[in-house]
Parts: C-alpha cells; sequence; structure tokens
C-alpha cells in the first residue's frame, strides 16, 4: 500500500493534464449531481458524457487512455483443460474464499431491513453455479461486488430487475455497444469505482464494532495492518481485502447493532469478546 502510495508521489510529475481533467470533470459531475439531483443517474451521465467527449474530441490521439478494444458476439463454449487444476488450484481456492466472502458483505451491507434474509448457502451456490457456467465461455471469476453494487444502487437499482437489466446490457454490449463502450476514458471509470467505494467507507463506526463484538473490532484493526494487507497481496488476494471488504462487514455489523439497540429499547447490548 505504502508501495504504490510512493510510486503515485514519484510519477506526479509525469501527470497527463488532460486525463486529470478528464477525471477532475467526472469527478465533479458525480459529487454535483448527487447533492443537487439525488435520484439523477450521476454514473450513466458522467459515462455517457465521457464517451461523448472521448468521440468528439479524438480523447485517444490526445493520450487519454481509454478502454480500448471490447470483443463482440457470443463467447465460445470451451471445455477447462483437465491438466492446469494442480497449478490453478491454490489461486483457485483463494479467489473462492474471497469472492464468496465479498458476496456476503455486498449483500448483508446494502440491504434493507424489511429485505428478506441473507441466505449464505443459496448465495454461495448461487456464485459457484456461475463460476460453473463462466468455465465453459472463458469468463472472470463471478462474484458479488461491493463497489459495483454501489454503482447500481446509485443509479436506483432497488430489487432483481436491476440484475436483469444489467444482463440485458451486458448482451447488448457484446452485440453492438462494445465499439462505443471501448471509448470510455479509463480516468472516468475509475472515478466512478473511487467516488462510490469511498462513500461506503467510514471509520468512525469501527467504534460500534467495538460495542457489539470486541473480537470482530480486534480482526479489524489487524486487517488494517499495512504488513497484513502486503502478505495478502502477495499471497494473490485483491488488494481490497483489508480496507475495502472489512468496512463493508463493519457496515453489516453496524446495522445488527442498530437492530439491536432498537429491540432493546435503545439500549446497546453489551460487548462479547
Amino acid at each position: 500500500m505504502f508501495r504504490d502510495l510512493l510510486s503515485v508521489a514519484q510519477h506526479l510529475p509525469a501527470t497527463s493534464l488532460l486525463t486529470l481533467a478528464v477525471a477532475v470533470a467526472t469527478l465533479v459531475i458525480l459529487v454535483g449531481m448527487e447533492r443537487l439531483w439525488p435520484r439523477a443517474p450521476a454514473p450513466l451521465v458522467a459515462v455517457g458524457g465521457a464517451i461523448a467527449a472521448s468521440w468528439l474530441f479524438s480523447l485517444q490521439s490526445q493520450g487519454v487512455s481509454i478502454v480500448g478494444l471490447i470483443p463482440q458476439g457470443f463467447p465460445s463454449l470451451t471445455m477447462p483443460d483437465a491438466s492446469l487444476i494442480a497449478q490453478l488450484a491454490p489461486g483457485a481456492l483463494g479467489i473462492a474464499l474471497m469472492s464468496f466472502t465479498e458476496t456476503i458483505a455486498a449483500g448483508r451491507a446494502f440491504a434493507n431491513p424489511a429485505d428478506p434474509a441473507i441466505h449464505a448457502i443459496r448465495e454461495l451456490i448461487a456464485t459457484g453455479a456461475a463460476n460453473l457456467g463462466g468455465a465453459l465461455t472463458g469468463a472472470m471469476p463471478a462474484g458479488g461486488g461491493t463497489s459495483q453494487t454501489a454503482v447500481v444502487r446509485s443509479a436506483g437499482g432497488r430489487s432483481q430487475k436491476a440484475s436483469l437489466v444489467t444482463a440485458a446490457a451486458a448482451v447488448a454490449t457484446m452485440l453492438l455497444l462494445a465499439p462505443l463502450l471501448g471509448l470510455l476514458p479509463n480516468a472516468t471509470l475509475a472515478a466512478v469505482v473511487i467516488v462510490y467505494s469511498v462513500g461506503l467507507i467510514q471509520p468512525v463506526e469501527f467504534r460500534n464494532i467495538l460495542h457489539v463484538r470486541t473480537m470482530e473490532f480486534r480482526w479489524a484493526l489487524l486487517a488494517l495492518n499495512p504488513g497484513v494487507l502486503e502478505v495478502a497481496r502477495n499471497a494473490g488476494f485483491d488488494r481490497q481485502l483489508g480496507s475495502g471488504r472489512l468496512l463493508f462487514n463493519a457496515r453489516a455489523t453496524i446495522e445488527r447493532y442498530q437492530a439491536m439497540q432498537a429491540s432493546a429499547g435503545g439500549t446497546p447490548p453489551p460487548a462479547k469478546a
């Protein structure tokens, strides 16, 4: 983590001013629309405007990095290579663990009190089935995503219809929209993810975790240790393991804390070890 921050500082003199302008403009649109028109689909407006600007001003020819070529058409069916099982198994187990963890964390963090309870076994079966299908089409590992869910929620998605719309948009992209989305500047894509991911991080709520369960608070502090994050990254895990997913789990813990407090008539329960 510190190495990445140092690398960013060292490369500041090489900053592309036009790319920086694209990122700042995206941030202004996202933050401004969230404050002035909270119900407006700010991510869609920002992405659409960035694509239009990329096409009108040929941003790629001026040094702005874009998403680039997106293959069109449906993927072909491909049988997995059995000879790679032993080589890929350790990394696959780590990916499966982290994918399932983030899936449960996202489900609990974004669930409303009136929503049905999250069933871990169902989520595990659904994630496994999606990955079995993806194995036959060369897909990336599937799982619930916290930053993606935050973007969908900010655009107004509140039910499973949002997933159906996302699937339809993915099909439309593969068949028709791939060249258009290929014009999207990477700076805009990064800004969208950052804005809606940072908005979920609330370190002050660690204090409330301490009221619920002391052991969870200790694990939270341990997971935020840069050394732990570095070991996790070197082991092949995503660097979001420590801060991102931990805080989403923290948010779910806080919701349980608030529910327990309400049921107890406003008296918070004692901390558990």
